[in-house]
């Protein structure tokens, strides 16, 4: 009799194992976040890119790959259209028709992006799925969202175009279901690679005029006019720098005013990324690790008198002095506001 117990006992924990690991099976059939391998969509390599494109309704994103003596970056250029003003639903008085609803508002830039389209690219050079679903067609469009006009993306490699139809997103929200044009198949794929053209004025936006990667500067030169000076880190000291005679000694009014440096951001870039060709800076801030240099940021008199920024200048700050800065990692000249202004009127204490 016990024999009899401890097989049925037996029997029912593999009954229920095995249907636990159905349903784990099943599951990740199904889910948006494998943590299996990934599927390649299409075989690509990230240095032969050339373009990357979105279009939707309502934008359209393109993203151009450059690459010079520094490494690779990227020009974004956005036509999106503007929120609407007018409220909806307005009621109508009067008799005759409503009037005719203006053309929506649109707006375009262009600016530089360095690290999060370098992410951009390296998601779609190649382009690994989180899943393959196959074939869908007839009634499982509208199942999968290719009912719905949601855009598409399309990529350059090596004079090769792929094309990716967006639909819906995936169970749960966070992944976007799309279809390669050229094969008619399927995947789910990572959500945030469409969130970054969606939301391209922000998430592509180089903002940072400086990003030195894994190696950090230990020393700097700073030029202003015919003076120059030069700085090294204090060692075990973050964002403390000192006189090179003195390595051990933090000079605080270098150090705060290198923070202020460091704490620079784009506002924006300028319409033409020449307009400083052949102006001297006035200010200049070298980077180095040891001798190897790492980057150099520039402040020039900002011309915008000449009507070449992005923005105006507002009242309140045309009667300040106006900088724009330009830097390796950058390589367009940038709007950075009044901080700028503040860094070259504290020259005189830094050189004293």
């Amino acid at each position: 009799m016990k024999l009899q117990q401890s097989l049925w006992v037996h029997g029912l924990a593999l009954v229920l194992a095995s249907g636990l690991a159905w349903k784990t099976w099943t599951d990740e059939e199904t889910s948006p976040t494998l943590t299996r391998d990934r599927v390649q969509v299409w075989p690509a390599n990230v240095d032969q890119l050339e373009s990357m494109r979105f279009e939707s309704e309502k934008r359209t994103v393109d993203v151009l790959v450059h690459k010079d003596e520094h490494g690779r970056w990227y020009e974004v250029r956005v036509d999106r259209e503007l929120p609407s003003s007018t409220p909806h639903g307005h009621a109508h008085g009067g008799g005759g028709a409503a009037p005719q609803a203006p053309a929506p508002e649109r707006k375009k830039q262009t600016f530089v992006s360095v690290t999060e389209a370098e992410k951009l690219a390296e998601s779609l050079a190649p382009l690994l799925a989180l899943r393959a679903v196959g074939r869908v067609e007839g009634e499982r469009e509208k199942e999968f969202g290719f009912d719905q006009n949601a855009g598409s993306v399309v990529v350059r490699v090596a004079g090769k175009q792929h094309t990716l139809v967006l639909g819906g997103p995936t169970p749960g929200g966070t992944d976007r279901y799309a279809r390669v044009q050229e094969t008619g198949e399927v995947f789910a794929v990572p959500g945030d690679l469409v969130r970054r053209f969606e939301q391209a004025e922000n998430r592509l936006f180089e903002r940072q005029l400086q990003n030195f990667g894994d190696q950090e500067p230990n020393r700097v030169r700073i030029s202003y006019g015919d003076r120059s000076r030069e700085l090294v880190a204090v060692e075990g000291k973050l964002g403390g720098w000192a006189a090179p005679d003195t390595p051990a000694e933090q000079d605080e009014t270098a150090s705060n005013w290198l923070g202020k440096l460091g704490r620079l951001r784009v506002s924006s870039y300028l319409e033409e990324p020449k307009a400083v060709e052949g102006k001297s800076p006035v200010l200049t801030v070298e980077y180095f690790h040891d001798k190897k240099p790492l980057g150099t940021v520039e402040l020039f008199e900002s011309p915008t008198a000449e009507g070449t920024l992005d923005t105006p200048a507002s009242s309140s700050a045309a009667s300040h002095p106006q900088y724009v800065a330009r830097s390796r990692h950058v390589r367009w000249p940038v709007e950075v506001g009044t901080a700028a202004a503040e860094l070259v009127q504290d020259l005189g204490s830094l050189f004293e």
